[in-house]
């Protein structure tokens, strides 16, 4: 209920692949995460850099980092 968007992103080549960019249009708030079953294998600073090609999109938005995991099932 916090998102008014939900979806995911991929660059023109299909290398740099986010699993959710979520949307608060609202109160102009981010979510870009990655999903992966073994929770360890997430990284905030990879995951930043694959994000670098939204910073357009995303400008005036106050963005979050984070991953998600089984473990957060």
């Amino acid at each position: 209920g916090r998102f008014t968007q939900i979806g995911r992103s991929w660059d023109t080549k299909g290398t740099n692949e986010i699993d959710i960019v979520a949307l608060n249009t609202l109160d102009s708030k981010a979510l870009i995460a990655e999903v992966k079953r073994d929770g360890h294998r997430i990284n905030e600073n990879i995951l930043r850099i694959k994000a670098e090609s939204l910073h357009h999109d995303l400008a005036g938005y106050e963005v979050e980092y984070g991953g998600f995991s089984l473990n957060n099932m």
